[in-house]
């Protein structure tokens, strides 16, 4: 492969790492209360580089600020920097999206969708900074943090797509069977899996209000006031994980000679596995704030997996079966 075409492939490879590390850095922010650690957007108390103590603000910064919770708040600043970590995280990506726009031209002739995927990632990217900017503004309204969330969900799928497409030639050299019922089976499970995570997101959206009626104190209590939607969450589970492990057994089944496309299966359950443990954990454990970020984390790794799988049954060439 040409050494342009190599780095563009890294750096498609890069922004989907950056991106999924940019979540867990917000899951952290939720967890540990930190969203209004910078009051302000996009400084932090009108600085470009955040205060460490409270002598570095001004002495009327509770009275300046108490429309976005400083009113009676003390400054933290460990909160403080937790999120404005976040926001360096969310403005690197910026950096990486543009640089993907422009080297995705070598493809200009050869693949022009590479271009105008590339392009729309650099819009959603720019779409997102925006939203980060009325989550501030809002005092971090559940609705609006959700909807930053999906919206990287969204960059991160195009991304995925993006590096994938770059293999096209090479991964529809590869066989498999039923392809028909696979593809079926892995739209099933993205369904549920979207389903999951949308009911996740209104018991975390729930938890949110929660913890900071109690200043992120009392854990042991938040379940208890949670409702029936965290019940449902908890219980759909089960459902998800019987029907991860049988697309995986059909896809041992019609795809065992695809090597990349059973790791990938593999790889899947692995996360599904993985979620279901973290969930257990947030859910008998008095919801630990180490757990929140790895769970949602998890859940988009998830996603981003049966979208990459789904993209291999396209590519994949499709065989006559055998006969069962």
């Amino acid at each position: 492969m040409d050494k342009r075409y190599l780095r563009f492939e890294k750096l498609g490879i890069v922004c989907v790492v950056a991106v999924y590390l940019l979540i867990l850095a917000g899951g952290i922010v939720r967890s540990t209360g930190s969203g209004m650690g910078c009051p302000d957007w996009p400084r932090c108390f009108g600085r470009i580089i955040p205060p460490t103590n409270e002598s570095e603000l001004p002495p009327d910064y509770q009275e300046r600020y108490k429309n976005h919770g400083y009113g009676k708040a003390k400054f933290n600043p460990v909160k403080t920097w937790i999120e404005y970590i976040n926001r360096l995280l969310g403005a690197l990506i910026g950096l990486f999206a543009i640089s993907l726009f422009a080297f995705s031209f070598i493809y200009k002739g050869k693949d022009n969708a590479i271009i105008k995927l590339s392009g729309i990632v650099l819009l959603l990217v720019i779409i997102e900074g925006i939203i980060g900017k009325y989550v501030v503004s809002t005092n971090l309204k559940p609705v609006m943090v959700s909807v930053h969330m999906w919206g990287s969900i969204i960059i991160i799928v195009l991304l995925i797509y993006i590096v994938s497409r770059i293999h096209q030639q090479k991964l529809s050299a590869f066989e498999i069977e039923r392809t028909s019922e696979l593809k079926i089976l892995n739209y099933l499970v993205i369904v549920f899996s979207v389903l999951q995570v949308a009911l996740g997101t209104q018991v975390r959206q729930d938890i949110d209000i929660i913890s900071a009626n109690l200043d992120y104190t009392l854990r042991e209590t938040w379940i208890e006031q949670l409702g029936n939607v965290f019940y449902i969450h908890r219980s759909f589970s089960i459902m998800i994980v019987l029907i991860h492990v049988y697309f995986i057994y059909r896809l041992r089944k019609f795809a065992s000679h695809n090597v990349t496309l059973l790791r990938a299966g593999y790889w899947l359950l692995v996360l599904i596995g993985a979620e279901v443990i973290m969930g257990i954990v947030l859910g008998y454990w008095d919801i630990p704030a180490v757990a929140q970020p790895l769970h949602m984390l998890l859940g988009t790794m998830v996603l981003g997996m049966q979208f990459f799988i789904l993209i291999l049954l396209y590519y994949s060439r499709d065989v006559k079966s055998k006969i069962i």
